[in-house]
């Protein structure tokens, strides 16, 4: 009985030195394509071995400083001659704007500086200077009041200085998402975001995220015919690349 109990433990051992001293699965996996969202279909599915463990890091992210603060949704400026019934808009372009920029588009549009917009750095308000006899009207559907810190409502002509902080960067954190990991929340719910930055170059500049520490999630999937990626803002509202090419490397392992 004691023989048979230690050859038994033997065994035990050497099939534990085997386990930790055979190859591990590993797998580079390169996606890339057009805008924010990209899905990867595989020629060649990877099997995964359903008795062992995986894990996947991202390893590097490419791309262009291209999502803007100004779209659609809060770039628009109402104005008129004091007493008149004719509003004018300011249609800012689509892009990404620092309150100088903006200013400069401004004037442009209405083709004098009788309505300003400069940024006071100290207090992280907007100053509005609008010369007479012009007015200013913020209370309009997708308005630049949202990113300037006004209220809805018309201004006449003065110095007005914004009742809320600027909110001229609407993104705070890119997050990186993909759709074959697990163990991952955001606000309290399970997303599979595997990676987090926010862009140290200006914008229309080339982002090269590399990660020195890698931080691996488990894998859920036993094949992988398919991969979606995907990038998001902290709020879980997709970030646009404006055509743009994203290219994001992973590495994938056996535990």
């Amino acid at each position: 009985m004691f023989i048979s109990s230690s050859n038994d433990r033997y065994l035990e051992l050497l099939e534990e030195i085997a386990k930790n001293t055979r190859s591990k699965a590993n797998y580079i996996l390169t996606v890339s394509g057009v805008g924010s969202d990209i899905t990867t279909i595989y020629q060649q599915p990877i099997k995964l071995d359903p008795t062992r463990q995986y894990e996947v890091a991202l390893t590097n992210l490419e791309t262009y400083y291209s999502f803007p603060n100004i779209d659609s949704t809060n770039n628009k400026l109402n104005y008129r001659a004091k007493n008149s019934d004719d509003w004018k808009t300011v249609t800012i372009p689509v892009g990404c704007y620092e309150i100088n920029a903006i200013n400069a588009s401004i004037i442009k549009q209405v083709g004098s500086d009788n309505i300003q917009t400069l940024a006071n750095l100290n207090t992280q308000q907007c100053k509005l200077i609008i010369k007479s006899p012009f007015e200013v009207n913020f209370d309009i559907a997708n308005s630049l009041r949202t990113t300037l810190g006004f209220n809805a409502k018309t201004y006449l002509h003065g110095i007005h200085q914004s009742e809320n902080l600027v909110n001229i960067l609407r993104v705070n954190s890119v997050l990186v998402h993909t759709d074959i990991i697990s163990g991952s929340y955001l606000q309290g719910r399970i997303e599979p975001i595997i990676y987090s930055f926010f862009p140290d170059v200006l914008p229309g500049e080339k982002i090269m995220q590399v990660q020195q520490n890698l931080i691996y999630a488990p894998v859920t999937r036993d094949s992988i015919y398919r991969m979606v990626t995907w990038l998001t803002d902290q709020d879980n509202n997709k970030i646009d690349l404006r055509g743009e090419t994203l290219t994001v490397r992973y590495h994938l392992r056996e535990r």
